[in-house]
């Protein structure tokens, strides 16, 4: 089930359970698995340990993201899914336009605040089986599955118009930024493959101009 049923569940039948036991198909952000904890209520047993090595691999210290390595694993398995099932798959990445400007005008945690704004912005806008992660200083990839490319292009565009058209604010100052977008097609290839690709169209869209959007066609 995902994340939004898990956590109806749990507020329906906690009464009466003492020592409820949860297992997870993959890897959480930290910020969503303390979500998972607090509905099952505080206790010792269920304090998120700090240094945790796992979350530490597979989540990026500033947004909670997935790492690179760790959406890649996700992204294989998602592909086995599209060989046997035929579904689509789309890859994302996106990233600010004039990257370097901005991190010398906003040094240190400024700029990790408006990372952490971005974030929250965007996740508002994906489905809860979605993969978000961090790529890069200011890139970010989202594996969309059950995505054929119309549909990504289609939240490229919110993305675009709903996340990037509000200024964010940093130590009492307000941002404005925008944004390039690449976006590849699965066709059940090689996340990585398809990644590259992303990549690619991301590197031509930053080039064409702010705010612009770039798909790699599909073969077929």
């Amino acid at each position: 089930m995902d994340i939004g049923q898990l956590l109806a569940l749990v507020r329906a039948e906690k009464k009466g359970r003492t020592f409820p036991i949860v297992l997870l198909q993959q890897p959480l952000a930290p910020e969503r698995l303390r979500s998972v904890v607090r509905a099952f209520g505080h206790g010792p047993e269920l304090a998120l340990p700090s240094n945790s090595s796992v979350l530490d691999t597979q989540t990026d210290p500033l947004t909670g993201l997935y790492t690179r390595a760790a959406l890649l694993s996700m992204l294989f398995r998602e592909t086995d899914r599209v060989q046997r099932m035929k579904t689509p798959l789309s890859v994302m990445l996106f990233g600010t336009d004039d990257f370097e400007g901005w991190k010398a005008r906003l040094s240190g945690a400024p700029w990790g605040e408006v990372l952490r704004q971005m974030v929250e912005r965007v996740r508002r806008l994906l489905r809860s089986y979605d993969l978000f992660g961090r790529t890069g200083e200011c890139e970010f990839v989202l594996g969309l599955p059950g995505c054929g490319v119309n549909d990504a292009v289609s939240l490229s565009k919110r993305i675009r118009g709903e996340v990037f058209s509000a200024p964010f604010s940093a130590s009492g100052a307000s941002i404005r930024l925008t944004a390039g977008f690449g976006i590849a097609f699965s066709e059940g290839r090689s996340p990585v493959v398809v990644l590259r690709e992303a990549e690619q169209e991301l590197k031509k869209a930053q080039a064409a101009g702010p705010d612009s959007i770039r798909v790699r066609h599909q073969r077929h």
